[in-house]
């Protein structure tokens, strides 16, 4: 990212936007957990309803 001028540091502002914004949630767990192998795992999904209530 050096080579390309691009910032590999946030600020905290910056910091405050990504946990704030609700549509960049995924890139933060991303940064948060980049262990996670994304393309081969079987995600548990959490029903906040019953799935008979649809």
């Amino acid at each position: 990212m050096r080579k390309r001028g691009k910032s590999l540091t946030f600020e905290e502002e910056e910091l405050e936007d990504l946990v704030e914004s609700k549509k960049r949630t995924f890139a933060l767990l991303a940064l948060l957990y980049p262990f996670v192998d994304l393309q081969n795992s079987k995600f548990h999904i959490d029903h906040v309803f019953p799935k008979r209530q649809f």
